[in-house]
């Protein structure tokens, strides 16, 4: 409260008198090997306006007063060159300096003090995981002499303290989502750009207890509606694929497998390489060599690009050969490639090979694909109907989270109706009520001097 008007009463209490009674203690526990601690505020820094309230000084002039010699407190808001900043860290790891206070701008990364760093305390609470790791980046490190090390985070009760460490919780478990891979997560909201009122600032900071329950249900209804919109997201592409998808799969499958069956039908036996009936370019050859060698001759002839001409028949089917071109530039006419295609209901075509055994070689392996290419295609169709029936029973599946969901959006209207949000009413208006209420209960100083003794929580 000092922070708003520096007349405000200085309670025993307060969150600077247990910091300073905090790293008075282990100031004292440290002695005898000149541990040091760093404190860090990223509000409240130094000023050079006389007479003007912060914490910075604040903390200092308590430690003095409690027998601290002045030389060994300082702030990093004193080094303002890089030289000067040397100095200090360097006193501040030979523990001429034992108490050294910061903001997480100036005294986070290249802050190189850990040698006798006994503790570190948090007087506020920064905006981002990042700047937490930063923080305590400066004791937790190798170089320390410490084995244990004390970190303090203070937090007082009924104030902002809470939700911004919830804030930064949030922030954290969405980024170690992130670094792991989660793929459960699709949204989040940019946090660090969240602007919230100064009236709803002022409502947390009352003590309404309703009002702090408000914003951890807002926090939880939304959490679970992103989780049904990713829930009724799901069921559209069920849907979708359940009634045209899938159908359209299975039908097209069947439609290959008569093709292949078809093609089976028509396929006569393989002949023996030495004793076979090939016929290329319209003459008949009894052997692979023989047949594979009038097909080569048959490439080198004049083809135009991409126009497929007949080159014979074998095992019941005609054979076609396209040329098609070279691949660049550089190549000549000699390294066209060549494709010779099997028709039939269901077409296998392949690149011709130099060797001409080969090509007749390759044409009986594309044809004796056919039984396993059906027995293949008909795993397909099973698979696909086996994921119609998974469809089927997704679908039947309720949002698993819905009664939660309903019973926090009941309270949520229940709050809502209660702070009078259902009328529109300005939130500014509502915090002001908040406090009018509270000042009318609490006319009496001797009652606020009670609260104060609560008010601090570690």
């Amino acid at each position: 409260m000092r922070l708003i008007d520096e007349l405000y009463d200085d309670y025993a209490t307060s969150k600077v008198n247990k910091v300073v009674d905090n790293v008075f203690r282990i100031y004292n526990e440290s002695a005898d090997f000149k541990g040091t601690q760093l404190l860090f505020s990223d509000m409240s820094t130094p000023t050079k306006i006389s007479g003007k309230y912060d914490v910075y000084n604040d903390i200092k002039n308590k430690l003095i007063e409690k027998g601290v010699p002045a030389n060994e407190i300082d702030f990093i808001h004193n080094s303002e060159t890089d030289a000067k900043k040397a100095s200090t860290f360097k006193k501040v790891r030979t523990g001429d300096i034992r108490i050294f206070l910061g903001s997480t701008s100036k005294m986070g990364a290249g802050t190189n003090v850990q040698d006798r760093l006994v503790a570190l305390h948090h007087i506020d609470v920064p905006w981002r995981p990042a700047d937490v790791e930063q923080r305590e980046g400066r004791i937790l490190r190798q170089g320390n002499m410490n084995k244990v090390v004390d970190i303090a985070r203070y937090v007082t009760k009924e104030s902002f303290d809470a939700y911004s460490w919830q804030l930064i919780e949030t922030k954290q478990k969405f980024i170690s989502q992130i670094y792991r891979g989660d793929t459960s997560i699709r949204k989040m909201e940019d946090l660090d750009n969240s602007v919230m009122s100064y009236a709803q600032i002022k409502a947390i900071a009352s003590g309404n207890p309703m009002i702090l329950e408000k914003f951890k249900i807002d926090n939880e209804v939304q959490k679970l509606q992103d989780k049904e919109r990713t829930y009724k997201a799901t069921r559209f592409r069920l849907e979708d694929s359940l009634k045209k998808t899938i159908p359209e799969l299975i039908s097209a499958g069947k439609r290959k497998i008569e093709r292949l069956k078809n093609t089976l039908s028509q396929r006569t036996e393989k002949q023996d390489e030495e004793n076979c009936d090939i016929e290329i370019n319209n003459k008949m050859y009894h052997t692979y060599k023989d047949a594979g060698a009038e097909i080569l001759e048959f490439s080198d002839q004049y083809m135009e690009l991409n126009k497929e001409y007949p080159l014979g028949k074998y095992r019941g089917f005609e054979l076609t050969m396209t040329n098609l071109g070279v691949d660049n530039l550089f190549q000549n006419s000699a390294d066209a490639r060549k494709v010779i295609k099997i028709k039939g209901e269901y077409e296998f075509s392949f690149d011709m090979l130099k060797v001409p055994t080969l090509n007749i070689k390759k044409i009986n392996e594309k044809l004796d694909e056919l039984e396993e290419l059906i027995k293949n295609e008909e795993n397909k169709v099973e698979d696909l109907y086996r994921q119609q029936e998974e469809c089927k029973r997704e679908l039947e599946k309720p949002f698993e989270y819905q009664d939660k969901l309903d019973e926090l959006l009941k309270r949520k209207n229940e709050i809502d109706t209660e702070l009078k949000l259902d009328e529109d009413k300005p939130v500014e208006a509502i915090s002001d009520e908040v406090e009018k209420e509270e000042n009318e209960e609490c006319e009496d100083e001797e009652y606020w001097e009670d609260e104060e003794e609560e008010e601090y929580d570690i």
